[in-house]
């Protein structure tokens, strides 16, 4: 077939060997995609002379050996596929810098090791770098710099050591910059807060130290960043959703202190925020809970304060979004706003080790998808209400460690069929221990220790499992296993 320009196998069985390139037509293929399927062995050193092909995927195979550098004479190249599957031997050739019609350069997940060749930076028509989830090591080489066409560059996963090169600031077309699970380490390189169309940021689990560039989201419409567990200091951007785009930020575990920014508050695209983990003071920007597409925030473990805002008069059909809420370990006080029962599609409620005040509101049973909540550690007074046996997902439930009065609403609790987790230790509760929580089967673990209640422990159902820790300090209870 002499005159074949197009072989595309990809994505089938096809096992053994792959074919020596002298019985392919190579003075007319231009597409070559064998990837998708089972070939082993090395890649042949005679696909060196496909002297026509632009496209070449060998992808997702079981190939071994080493990249051969006879590759680097495929100067026809647009775009070349190696990775994922394959396990090659050394490292990346660096012949292929010759590749001077190359667009497209994958070769993540195929076990790479060695540094990064500075000859890629002769690849000036580069538009994506994909060289994520090897075993590279060595710096950045300043050298790439001169890809000034690129938009995509992935070194994530890998060895990879030292600063990230200034020669970057280049590169001004840059769309996605991954270089997570690394060990850079200096500064956030502040070329990155002036790179006009940046979308992805991602540099978690580094050393980076300093400040994140304080311009970062001011000219670019960022849609994720992560710059999660590392040792960065100052304060979180404001202007990163300047564009209103932003759908995820991820600061978690680091040493930053300051305001959860006000434009965050006003950011309608935001899905996720975690930035759990530092030093974060102030209240929350007005609206930021109840923004409409947002499903988690996660900012456990800060020092904010104030009181948690109520819902700002935004109806509720526009935020039923919201799944996670973690502010536990924060410094939050005032009454829990009526409020929080608009959230329809809120799974998980964590506000404990605050100073929250006031009475739990009754809307709390409004929350019908809610699977865990804990109001530990807090000032909460009043009863327990018994909406929250309306809440008929409900596995996990601790009230502990406030200053909750009244009955327990047993027969309402055994609503919840599902509930594995009860503990409302540390309170004021008086009265008897529910007869009806005897029949709550699901119920593995329960703690009513160290309140005012009275009368016998019941010993049938579920309370023939549980042991005399689960009472104690209630001096007026009595039964056998007190």
């Amino acid at each position: 077939m002499p005159a074949l320009q197009v072989l595309d196998l990809y994505d089938n069985d096809l096992a053994g060997p792959l074919p020596d390139a002298s019985k392919l037509p190579a003075r007319a293929l231009v597409h070559l995609d064998l990837g998708g399927n089972f070939f082993s062995a090395t890649i042949p050193r005679s696909f060196g002379s496909l002297e026509a092909v632009q496209f070449l995927s060998v992808a997702g195979n079981s190939l071994t050996g080493a990249i051969p550098p006879e590759l680097g004479n495929l100067t026809a190249l647009r775009q070349l596929f190696l990775g994922y599957f394959n396990q090659f031997d050394g490292g990346i050739p660096a012949e292929l810098g010759r590749l001077s019609s190359l667009v497209h350069l994958d070769l993540a997940s195929c076990g790479l090791q060695g540094a990064i060749p500075p000859s890629l930076g002769a690849l000036t028509r580069l538009d994506t770098l994909y060289l994520q989830t090897n075993q590279l090591n060595g710096t950045i080489p300043p050298e790439l710099g001169n890809l000034t066409a690129l938009r995509f560059l992935d070194v994530s996963n890998n060895a990879l050591t030292g600063e990230v090169p200034p020669q970057l600031a280049a590169l001004r077309e840059l769309r996605l910059v991954n270089m997570f699970i690394n060990r850079f380490r200096g500064g956030v390189p502040e070329f990155l807060g002036d790179l006009e169309h940046l979308q992805v940021l991602k540099l978690w689990q580094n050393n980076f130290t300093g400040s994140i560039p304080a311009a970062l989201g001011r000219a670019a419409p960022l849609q994720e960043v992560d710059l999660s567990t590392n040792r960065l200091t100052g304060e979180v951007p404001r202007w990163l959703c300047a564009r209103g785009q932003l759908q995820i930020l991820i600061l978690l575990n680091n040493f930053l202190f300051g305001p959860v920014p006000e434009g965050l508050g006003d950011c309608p695209t935001l899905t996720r925020v975690r930035i759990s983990n530092n030093y974060l003071t102030g209240e929350l920007p007005r609206g930021f809970l109840y923004l409409p597409a947002l499903t988690t925030v996660e900012l456990q473990s800060n020092y904010l304060t104030g009181h948690l805002p109520e819902d700002d008069g935004i109806p509720a059909k526009e935020r039923k979004m919201l799944s996670l809420l973690n502010l536990s370990s924060n410094r939050f006080n005032g009454s829990l706003p009526s409020s929080i029962g608009s959230f329809s599609s809120l799974q998980t409620l964590l506000l404990s080790g605050n100073q929250l005040a006031g009475g739990i509101p009754p809307e709390v049973g409004r929350l019908k998808r809610l699977l865990k909540l804990d109001l530990s550690g807090n000032n909460l007074t009043g009863e327990v209400p018994g909406e929250i046996g309306e809440c008929t997902s409900l596995t996990f439930l601790d009230l502990s460690v406030n200053q909750l009065t009244g009955a327990i609403p047993g027969a309402r609790l055994a609503e919840i069929k599902v509930l594995n987790y009860l503990n409302v230790s540390w309170n004021k509760l008086d009265g008897g221990v529910p007869a009806e929580m005897g029949g709550m089967k699901s119920l593995t673990a329960a703690d009513l220790s160290h309140n005012d209640l009275s009368g016998v422990v019941p010993q049938s159902g579920q309370f023939a499992y549980l042991n005399a820790t689960s009472f104690a300090g209630n001096p007026r209870l009595c039964g056998t296993t007190i």
